[in-house]
């Protein structure tokens, strides 16, 4: 016979293992008095478990969303305004993307 504290700790093992859990088995070897407190309990260890996944997954999807930020914000501002900044060489730039613009696209006119 287990005690119910045991019975909860293995129950949790499986729960976090992934583990396909067998009631029957803890029905088996708990008094029935337990095995109904047993079934009680187990409730707040799902609870418990779908907490630590949701706050798992907030916090994954925090670090993504902000590297994601980051990624956009520092690469294609820079990118989109390259033509507008005053350098030395914008003319220049201006130039050499017209002249390929023109060799792709200029018969299409």
């Amino acid at each position: 016979m287990l005690l119910i504290e045991k019975a909860l700790a293995l129950y949790t093992d499986k729960l976090n293992a992934n583990e396909k859990i067998d009631l029957s088995y803890f029905e088996k070897q708990l008094s029935a008095t337990d095995y109904e407190e047993f079934l009680e309990l187990i409730e707040f260890v799902k609870l418990g478990k779908s907490v630590k996944v949701t706050k798992d997954f907030d916090r994954t999807f925090a670090e993504i969303d902000e590297y994601r930020k980051e990624y956009y914000a520092s690469d294609f501002s820079k990118a989109s305004c390259f033509r507008t900044e005053k350098d030395a060489k914008r003319k220049e730039a201006n130039d050499k993307l017209n002249e390929i613009f023109k060799e792709e696209f200029g018969d299409e006119n």
